[in-house]
C-alpha cells in the first residue's frame, strides 16, 4: 500500500473516500519523502489544496465555501510566465481569462505617446501574490486597460479561462 511508510494519519487519509483528501495526503507524503528543499521547487505543479489556499486569499473568492473553492481550483491552470511574456496586453479585445498571482511580481504598464510621437511605457502599479488581473475585461467585455507582465523575473499565476469562470457565476 502507498501508506505503509507514511505516518498513520497520512496513511489513513490516502484511503479516504474524498479525492481532495487523498490528493492532499499524497502531496504531504511526497513532500516528506523529498525533503524541505524539494518542497520549495518553484516550478512544480500546485495541488488542488494549494490552489484553494491561493484562491481563498483573494477577496473576490474569500466568501466561497470549500466545495466551491475546490470546483474553482479545478478550473485553474497553473502557469509560470517569464519576460517577455505578458499576462495581458493593453487594448486586447479578445481577452478571455483572469489571472491570480501566486508568486512573483507583475508590472502594470500603460502606453502613451510623447510629443515626438514615440511610445512610452509607464509603470503604474506593481502587483504581487493574491492580486487579480483581468477581471473587469472578463466581466464587462471591455478591452484590457493595461499591459501586465512579469517584473524582476518569473511570475506564477493561476489562470481561469473566461468561459469557465462566467459559467460558474
Amino acid at each position: 500500500s502507498d501508506g505503509e511508510s507514511a505516518p498513520p494519519i497520512v496513511a489513513h487519509a490516502l484511503e479516504d473516500p474524498h479525492p481532495l483528501v487523498r490528493e492532499t495526503a499524497a502531496l504531504c507524503q511526497r513532500r516528506a519523502q523529498e525533503g524541505p528543499a524539494a518542497s520549495d521547487h518553484h516550478f512544480s505543479n500546485l495541488a488542488t489544496i494549494e490552489k484553494m489556499q491561493s484562491l481563498r486569499g483573494v477577496p473576490l473568492f474569500a466568501h466561497l465555501d470549500p466545495e466551491d473553492l475546490e470546483e474553482l481550483a479545478k478550473l485553474t491552470e497553473d502557469e509560470t510566465l517569464i519576460p517577455p511574456q505578458v499576462l495581458c496586453e493593453e487594448g486586447d479585445v479578445n481577452a478571455d481569462a483572469i489571472f491570480i498571482i501566486v508568486d512573483g511580481l507583475a508590472s502594470v504598464v500603460l502606453r502613451s505617446g510623447d510629443p515626438a510621437g514615440r511610445t512610452i511605457d509607464r509603470e503604474v502599479a506593481v502587483l504581487g501574490a493574491g492580486e487579480v488581473v483581468g477581471e473587469l475585461s472578463l466581466l464587462d467585455g471591455s478591452p484590457r486597460m493595461a499591459t501586465v507582465r512579469p517584473k524582476d523575473g518569473a511570475v506564477r499565476v493561476l489562470r481561469i479561462p473566461g468561459h469557465l469562470f462566467r459559467s460558474r457565476l
